[in-house]
């Protein structure tokens, strides 16, 4: 049965590729343009006369054409050459769903195809195609990444390459610390940018010190023609939500720009009897003239969930229970979360000659948790658990700086792409953690209304100071008309970390620091075709005791990880594929089932081979997805018990795959599919129980029309459409469930539309 199902996936999502086979030849035929639905950042809108009172397509999408720019895109302030990189960021690659390239920590922006790493930059057009509501629903699109947050959870958390990171790690406009701690509204981003492998020379070390990778949220800023648009979308099972976003530029050349997003979404989530409310506005604006640009960027953010879904721990003695029913909940009605964030960020830089700009940025966040949370144990293949209660109240405040030098010139036949650059960041938390003395015992297959429990038990929480500085120097040099491109660096990082109890009492200290290398070549021997290599040494952060450990809270001492990975690139044009082969090491940590106690337990290797392919099969048939193939190992584990096993929470094979079509015939209707497999994973490091594969199944549609002379779109989403119930994650041992089927359906109104002359006309229907 679950063969067949597969196979029904997986046809599903190829038949709607091959029953749109024919659209290049039929649009051949057709005087029907393909649709667009949204427009280039970089477009010039130019001034607009009074429209006149017809229906005609030619009426309604009449515009001047942009003005070319003079410089190329690539020299342009935040292009590939330049040292500026401030500016609109890198123009999206065919088919809209990736862009050509992204930030790469201190090295500024590089095309995806000159870059020694592995990276996949999702643009605003992607994110708002699947409705996308979080960071967990954008990163689905690659197959390295998976969300390990239960669906009606309060907090994203991430598995990259097999290694887990939290969503407060997560870099906002390159920088760590900023990004509210739990989640982050996707209509918020204008690109999302995954780097896969060890990046703390490249950006710095992370506030729980992970080596995975790293996801950098660009924030949207103003374009250059004006945008009104306003959106409403409904998911099962009740919520409802707005986003407005507003964009304008000001000035005699626009040098002035201000972008308004707000959001609001609540009711009653998928997950039955969960409560979700969410309301968060952001604003950024910049300034940019011949020499110096800035930008700044305020948010705040309001969540509460109430009966909030958990993850679940397996008791040793008891085998892994079959998952329950996607949308049950197993939350006692008691439970809440509070979530306040409150963030900004300024970024600024001068270019002293033409190829020559210094550059800094600060940042700060002020982030409030107050919340009545349970962990189950499952003690038996029924169901029955054990849970205990607790109730923390997180405060944490957040300082985070960068500042460096970008320097571009040649020595003979040799170009020189310099950058030095520093970055400091400051936390001070607080966590008190008060315990009940007494649990209480349910089933993870019904719901249960167990009593509010008195919270009088031991308060074991703690507070905590954390210093992260350190300086890097890289040089990229191009040789032989940059088709050789090797670069190479050092970073000097410092930690220093202090730990007190909630008396005050210093209960840990300590101040490392280290000097790491790394090196990275790009070869072509083809001018298509791009060879990669790369070596990174990382001194980071030890592991935080995680929110459901009898430890909370608590940080170890820094660990060292080291990465290898070698590739190759290919860009046809309108296609573009990635291959690598990767390696990386590093010190993992577990929760003891029995104890709950957080520890380091030896190392966790994971090596595997992943391949990505994007762009557009044919005009009008846009693909992305891929597939990783994983070989995570467990070594120096204590006596060496679990050496050479399969570490928890990796799985073997992690597939996606998407098409996105124009529908032949029916201007501006399109159709999508997704299909999402991760293979078993083991929940115990001693690999005696594991959670079985699992397949899920997404379609789509959308439709661009004008009504009453305003450009709309309507969009209508099924995700998991055969309503499988499974474990979707293990990672660090706990057990999140997948997706329940959802509905998902949005419209929106943009109420002040920027066409041109590149973009095909919406027919008013």
């Amino acid at each position: 049965m679950k063969n067949l199902k597969q196979a029904v996936c997986l046809g599903a999502v190829s038949y709607l590729a091959l029953s749109l086979n024919s659209i290049q030849g039929v649009q051949a035929q057709s005087s029907l343009p393909a649709i667009t639905v949204d427009p280039p950042n970089r477009i010039v809108r130019a001034a607009t006369t009074r429209r006149a009172a017809t229906t005609s397509p030619r009426a309604t999408a009449r515009r001047a054409a942009p003005a070319v720019p003079q410089v190329p895109v690539a020299d342009r302030p935040g292009g590939f050459n330049s040292t500026a990189q401030l500016g609109a960021p890198p123009p999206s690659y065919a088919g809209g769903q990736v862009a050509t390239g992204g930030r790469v920590g201190l090295l500024g922006n590089r095309s995806v195809f000159d870059t020694p790493f592995s990276v996949t930059n999702i643009t605003s057009q992607h994110i708002k195609n699947t409705q996308a509501a979080s960071l967990s629903d954008i990163i689905a699109a690659d197959p390295s990444v998976r969300s390990h947050s239960a669906r009606g959870s309060y907090y994203d958390q991430y598995v990259i390459r097999g290694f887990h990171i939290l969503n407060a790690e997560v870099l906002y406009d390159g920088l760590y610390g900023i990004i509210p701690d739990n989640t982050f509204p996707a209509e918020f981003a204008e690109r999302v940018e995954i780097f896969k492998g060890p990046n703390a020379f490249l950006n710095g070390v992370s506030l729980s010190g992970n080596i995975a990778g790293a996801i950098n949220v660009v924030p949207k800023r103003a374009a250059e023609f004006p945008i009104t648009s306003i959106t409403g979308s409904y998911a099962t099972n009740s919520t409802g939500g707005t986003h407005i976003d507003y964009s304008r530029r000001y000035g005699p050349e626009k040098e002035f720009g201000v972008r308004v997003n707000g959001v609001y979404r609540g009711g009653d989530s998928v997950v039955k009897d969960n409560g979700h409310t969410i309301g968060a506005f952001a604003v950024s604006t910049d300034y940019r003239s011949d020499r110096f640009r800035a930008t700044a960027d305020f948010g705040r953010q309001n969540q509460r969930d109430t009966r909030t879904a958990s993850f679940v721990m397996v008791a040793p003695a008891s085998p892994v229970p079959a998952a329950p029913k996607a949308d049950t909940n197993i939350a006692p009605p008691w439970t809440y979360v509070d979530n306040i964030n409150t963030y900004g960020l300024g970024r600024a830089e001068y270019d002293l000659a033409p190829n020559l700009t210094i550059f800094g940025a600060v940042g700060g966040a002020d982030n409030k948790f107050d919340g009545l949370t349970f962990t189950p144990t499952v003690q038996n293949a029924s169901g029955a658990y054990n849970a205990t209660t607790s109730y923390y109240l997180v405060n944490s405040h957040t300082i985070s700086t960068e500042a460096g030098v970008r320097a571009k010139f040649a020595t003979g036949p040799i170009t020189h792409k310099v950058v030095v650059a520093g970055t400091y960041l400051d936390q001070k938390s607080q966590i008190p953690t008060l315990l009940s003395p007494a649990g209480f015992t349910g089933n993870i297959y019904r719901t249960n209304n167990p009593a509010r429990p008195a919270l009088t038990g031991p308060n074991t929480g703690s507070s905590s100071a954390l210093q992260l500085s350190g300086i890097a120097l890289t040089d990229t040099m191009y040789a032989l008309n940059d088709r050789v491109q090797l670069t190479v660096g050092a970073r000097h990082q410092e930690i220093a970390g202090q730990g007190f109890s909630l008396a005050g009492v210093q209960t840990a200290a300590y101040d490392k620091s280290k000097v790491t290398p790394s090196a990275g070549i790009v070869v072509k021997p083809l001018e298509k075709l791009s060879l990669y290599a790369n070596y990174i040494e990382a001194f980071t952060r030890g592991p935080v005791a995680p929110v459901g450990s009898s430890n909370v809270g608590q940080i170890f001492a820094p660990i060292m990880s080291v990465s290898k990975e070698v590739g190759a690139k290919y860009d046809f044009g309108s296609i573009g594929m990635t291959l690598a082969f990767f390696d990386i090491t590093q010190p993992t940590g577990i929760t003891d089932p029995t104890t709950r106690r957080f520890d380091i337990a030896g190392e966790q290797r994971n090596r595997g081979i992943e391949y990505t392919i994007f762009g557009e099969l044919k005009p009008g048939l846009r693909a992305l997805g891929g597939v990783t193939l994983l070989d995570g190992k467990l070594e120096k584990t204590a006596g060496g018990i679990n050496d050479r096993k399969t570490a928890f929470g990796a799985p073997d094979v992690s597939l996606t795959f998407g098409l996105d079509a124009d529908v032949p015939y029916v201007p501006g209707f399109a159709l999508n599919g997704r299909v999402i497999y991760t293979s078993s994973q083991f929940v115990t490091a001693d690999n005696t129980k594991q959670i079985p594969e699992w397949t899920r199944l997404d379609l789509g549609a959308r439709y661009a029309f004008m009504f009453d002379r305003t450009p709309m779109v309507a969009r209508f989403n099924i995700e998991n459409v055969m309503g499988d119930d499974y474990w979707a994650s293990s990672a660090r041992g706990f057990l999140s469930r997948g997706a329940p089927r959802t509905f998902l359906f949005s419209l929106t109104a943009d109420l002040n539309p920027a066409l041109d002359a590149a973009r095909p006309a919406i027919y008013t229907k």
